[in-house]
């Protein structure tokens, strides 16, 4: 694990190692402690339990991703392109809480993140920022799980551009 990580990246790390060869009610909180190398007060500081560890990493991922963006034009290609590169990048992650059965909370973040942006941006209504959060998670979730990411980022990209109407420009 790296030097700059906090015990919060600790616990999230130690708790995905984990995931991926144990299902969620198999891994005690001592067991996280003891591979992220915390103790159970350090633990209980960070988080009130697994599903909390779970929720924090979206956050984390989320935060990556918005600093990431910084950077970019931040057109619907861009924040595409960048989206199935962290999926790529996290897919080990997201393998491991969909065999936990987990995966829906990959969905309900994109509910959240897609219907606050459509709200704010007056992009169209909550029910339109579900049907596009829901392809965009049926979709990925292929494209981790059956694909192993083997299709290219840009023709993802186009699929679901085409599938939504969008156009690459946007």
């Amino acid at each position: 694990m790296q030097d700059n990580m906090s015990s919060r990246d600790f616990i999230i790390e130690a708790f995905f190692l984990l995931l991926r060869d144990n299902k969620i009610n198999d891994i005690s909180i001592q067991s996280i402690c003891d591979k992220a190398g915390v103790s159970r007060v350090t633990f209980y500081r960070n988080f009130k339990d697994k599903n909390d560890i779970i929720l924090g990493y979206f956050t984390k991922m989320i935060k990556r991703f918005l600093q990431e963006m910084g950077t970019r034009n931040n057109n619907y290609y861009d924040i595409a392109y960048q989206s199935f590169c962290f999926l790529r990048e996290e897919k080990e992650n997201i393998k491991a809480l969909n065999k936990s059965e987990l995966s829906y909370l990959y969905l309900n973040v994109l509910n959240e993140k897609f219907s606050n942006n459509f709200n704010n941006n007056g992009y169209g209504n909550v029910m339109t920022a579900y049907v596009y959060a829901g392809g965009l998670y049926n979709l990925s979730m292929w494209w981790v799980l059956e694909d192993d990411c083997r299709t290219s980022i840009d023709e993802m990209i186009k699929s679901f551009f085409t599938t939504c109407n969008f156009e690459k420009a946007q």
